[in-house]
């Protein structure tokens, strides 16, 4: 997604993460998690840290550090992920009440790089081949949406 459309996404967005993550503690580390997930959603090929950090520094015209901030959420802010799947899901059941079912497909894309950490050697109905992949966040979702 551009830039320009992240923007006119970001009260929508803002509206989204804020049912997501009142159990992630501080109010920065909410404001953290909303911009990993303007990250994440933004163009880009390569989706680690660093280069999310420059690309959203730039469109933001932000002087703060991204990457050291977008780091220390990412590897050292203690939440419990099972409250933010779960009210992921508790936002997906709303949104399907009634007759509606959720189909959840996953969604394969290349590891950009040559060392990734969680990536293995697996087939990818995307390019037909095995290949290095990463799960994907729509992945994440159907997790969380239908628990086992």
């Amino acid at each position: 997604m551009d830039a320009r459309k992240l923007e006119r996404l970001r009260s929508a967005l803002a509206e989204f993460m804020e049912e997501l993550t009142p159990d992630i503690g501080r109010r920065d580390r909410r404001q953290w998690a909303m911009t990993y997930v303007r990250g994440l959603l933004l163009d880009g090929q390569r989706k680690s840290v660093e280069p999310m950090a420059q690309r959203l520094a730039v469109i933001d015209d932000a002087a703060g550090d991204y990457e050291q901030s977008l780091q220390q959420f990412v590897n050292q802010s203690p939440w419990d992920e099972r409250a933010v799947r779960n009210r992921l899901a508790g936002w997906i059941r709303r949104r399907l009440k009634g007759e509606s079912f959720l189909l959840i497909d996953s969604v394969g894309f290349p590891k950009q790089g040559a060392h990734s950490v969680g990536v293995a050697r697996q087939y990818c109905g995307a390019f037909d081949t095995r290949s290095w992949r990463p799960a994907s966040p729509k992945e994440a979702a159907g997790a969380a949406a239908f628990p086992s």
